[in-house]
Parts: structure tokens; sequence; C-alpha cells
């Protein structure tokens, strides 16, 4: 009896180990194939959105660097007007001087022999001479307090240029980072696309297959009577936060722009081009109606998601894309791009 219920048992735990085997066997072939699988839109996604925050990081270590350089600008023309002024304060001092002493020789005589024959005439004259020494003595220390501040100033006025240049190195390098980062950006766009004309045209494959097996299944065994099948209809594109890139043959954007109007921009435009969308400032060069450096038209064009803007001449750009990259930069970094305008 014993041996009996030995052998029932042994075929019990056979009997469930059998099923506990295939369900471990059908996980270990299926987790993996699981793990593996990823969405390749959402890893380009992930891309782009990293490539932008480069690009937006470098935008705004650019308009810092900008902004400096404009404050800079602003400081070494204040000091150059006041050395002018002092130098110019020097020069009529020393003018007021002569001119004093000539006067004093013209009232005294040529003869210094006649002021000491008449005492009174004499008198008077080493009165006048002690006043004009006193005043001469007085213009003497003006003269040589403003030459120190001009010293000063001139010292300052040195370093002020010191560090113009180090920051025109700083923006050229930031101009350069510019370009690597944006050729990451259009490279993760491009990639983007790809898989979603990937992604897309798998479904289509899939959609065809389905049709495909249902209509072999169809002639292999006829159906009963039905309604007519829906048609088959691929499932629309996955969205994303970050637009595709725009095709670099885009033409203009017509009309007017929604914030062409806007009090801020009127000012903007009315102060750095009175309105002139083709205006160019050989200076920056600076172009369009509100006289964009190259490289701030690129790197808002860039957060602003218009491809088809960047590297573009600004005045080639219609109204309606200049209002909206300016815009875009109002927006995103506020007045500082200008800073130098009463608005």
């Amino acid at each position: 009896m014993r041996g009996g219920r030995d052998v029932r048992h042994r075929r019990l735990l056979l009997v469930l180990a059998v099923p506990f085997c295939l369900l471990i066997s059908l996980l270990g072939a299926t987790t993996p194939a699981f793990a593996q699988e990823a969405d390749p839109v959402a890893a380009a996604d992930q891309a782009v959105a990293e490539a932008q925050a480069q690009v937006d990081q470098v935008a705004g270590a650019y308009f810092d660097a900008l902004e400096r350089t404009r404050q800079l600008e602003s400081r070494i023309s204040e000091l150059q007007a006041r050395i002018g002024e002092l130098r110019q304060r020097v020069a009529d001092l020393e003018t007021i001087t002569s001119d004093r002493a000539v006067a004093a020789y013209k009232r005294s005589g040529n003869s210094l022999g006649a002021i000491f024959l008449d005492s009174s005439s004499a008198t008077d004259t080493v009165r006048r001479i002690k006043a004009i020494d006193l005043l001469n003595a007085h213009d003497d220390d003006a003269v040589r307090a403003l030459r120190r501040s001009q010293a000063d100033l001139s010292g300052e006025l040195r370093e002020l240029d010191a560090a113009r240049e180090r920051q025109a190195s700083a923006v050229a390098r930031l101009q350069e980072q510019d370009q690597q980062v944006n050729a990451k950006l259009v490279e993760a766009q491009n990639r983007r696309q790809v898989a979603i004309d990937e992604q897309l045209e798998a479904q289509r494959q899939a959609a065809a297959a389905a049709a495909a097996a249902a209509a072999a299944a169809a002639a292999a065994t006829p159906p009963p009577p039905a309604p007519p099948e829906a048609p088959v209809t691929p499932p629309p594109a996955p969205k994303s936060a970050t637009p595709a890139p725009v095709p670099a043959g885009r033409a203009p954007t017509s009309g007017v722009n929604p914030h062409h109007n806007d009090p801020y921009l009127t000012c903007v435009r009315h102060y750095e081009s009175t309105d002139n969308y083709q205006a160019y400032n050989r200076g920056g060069p600076a172009y369009g109606a509100y006289q964009f450096l190259q490289p701030s038209w690129n790197l808002t064009a860039n957060h602003a998601g218009r491809g088809d803007l960047f590297g573009l001449d600004p005045r080639r750009a219609s109204e309606y894309d200049q209002d909206e990259i300016a815009w875009t930069l109002y927006q995103w970094q506020g007045k500082r791009n200008w800073s130098l305008d009463p608005c």
C-alpha cells in the first residue's frame, strides 16, 4: 500500500510540474522581447529635446555675452566723452591763464623801470601781479586736478577696452558652439522624421498584411452574409512635443502677424529701422526691421522651431516672419536684445 501511495504521489508531482515548466519557459521566451522593445519615435523625440536644450543653453550664454558687450560699449562711449570734455577744460584754462598774463603785461607797460619810478603805478602793478598770480595758481591747481581725473578715466578706459576684447572673443566662441549644437539639433530632427516615416510605413504594411490575411481566410472559408467591411485605414502618426523640421523650400509666411501692432514691437521697429523691413546696418552687421544680428536670428529661429528661417538673411524673410521672430525673442529673452532703445 505504501508503495502505491508513493507512485501516485510522484505521478501527481509530475502532472503539476509539466504545466509549471511550460509557463516558466513561456515567460522566459517572451520577457526579453518586451524588455528589448522600444519606441523609436519616443527615442528620437528625446534626442531632439536634448539637442534643443543645448541650443537654448548656448543661446542664453550668447545673449548674456551680447548684453555685457553692449554695456561695455556704452560705458566706453561715456568715458570717451568725459575725457574729451576734460581735455577741453584743460585747454580752456591754459588759454585763460595765458591771456591773463598778456593782459597784465600790457597794463603794466613795457618798461620795468617806469614801474619803480612811479610809486603809485608800481604799487598798483604789484597788486595786479599778485592777484594774477593767485588766479593762475588756482587755475594751475584746477588743471592738475583735471589732468589727474583724465589719467584715471584713461586707465579705466584701457581696462574697458581689454574687457571688450575678451567679451568679443567669448561671443565668437559662443557663435562657434551655436553652429555645433545647431548641427546636432538638425540631425536629431532629421532622425526623428525618419523614425516617424518608418513607423508609418510599418503600420501601413501591418494593415495591408492584416487585410491580405482576412481576404485569404475569406477565400478559404466563405463567410456567412455580413455587412460590408469597413475600409482599413492606418492609425494616425504619433504626436510629439517637438515639431518636425520645416522643409527648407517653404514659402515665406504672408499676411499680417497678430503681434505686428504690439506696442513694444512697434516701438522697437521705429527706433531700430523706422519701420524699414529691408534696413541694413554695416556696423553690426544688423538686418531687417528689428536689426537682428545673424546669430541672434538663427538662435531664435531654432527656439521657435522655424528651421526654414535658420541661416536666412532676415531681410529676405517676410514681414510676418520678421515680426514672428522678434516676438519670439521678446517672449524668450525679454527686452535685453534691444536694451538701448527707450521702449
